[in-house]
């Protein structure tokens, strides 16, 4: 495990398309890491601006997120993991729609504050072995690849949200076995868990 002790930084970064300017602090909170950010941008001619608050466990498990709109009135949005898949809601109540979802992918937009995707795998080399994985019913896409090499083999998507795979980040590695089953189901149609948009057996982008 790395020394958290040691990490403290403030970085900024913008968008390599479109216009959004993002400003983010992660340091050592002494049991795991925390991370504050404000975002704003412009999408589909209509200005954005968020904040949003991260924390994460000594083993980067997300354990408690917090995103609140600049542009509106609308109360905050929380959400907290126990680091074993299940998630609550401000609230304290259980979200069974996110049973088996480890990761936070934060989308800075006015339409749509988290996306919770079932893995998240982000510059993972090919010395890493990820097979026999299943991603089940979860909101956001079951898995996706941001960049990479790694290889992976026997992995199940079944009544995801979005997409059952996605890559993007020129993502080069190899897939073997890969088995989905839809229809999914949306929210707004009343069901309990899934999202209205995307909804693709494969997503593949270069930079998106």
């Amino acid at each position: 495990m790395d020394d958290l002790s040691a990490l403290e930084r403030h970085v900024v970064w913008q968008a390599w398309t479109g216009v959004s300017l993002e400003s983010c602090r992660i340091a050592d909170t002494g049991d795991g890491i925390r991370a504050e950010s404000v975002a704003l941008g412009v999408e589909a001619g209509k200005p954005w601006a968020v904040r949003y608050t991260l924390r994460c466990d000594a083993g980067w498990r997300a354990r408690e997120l917090t995103v609140s709109s600049l542009a509106s009135d609308d109360g905050p949005l929380t959400l907290a993991g126990d680091g074993t898949g299940r998630w609550t809601d401000g609230a304290g109540q259980r979200l069974p729609a996110l049973d088996g979802c480890f990761d936070v992918d934060l989308s800075s937009s006015q339409e749509k504050y988290s996306e919770i995707n079932g893995f998240t795998l982000c510059a993972v080399g090919d010395n890493t072995i990820f097979e026999f994985n299943e991603a089940y019913a979860n909101f956001d896409d079951g898995f996706e690849f941001f960049g990479g090499t790694v290889n992976v083999n026997h992995l199940v998507a079944t009544y995801v949200g979005d997409d059952n795979f996605d890559v993007d980040w020129g993502y080069t590695g190899g897939m073997q076995f890969l088995f989905a089953v839809k229809p999914f189901f949306k929210t707004d149609s009343n069901a309990n868990f899934g999202q209205a948009g995307g909804d693709g057996l494969v997503e593949a982008d270069g930079t998106d």
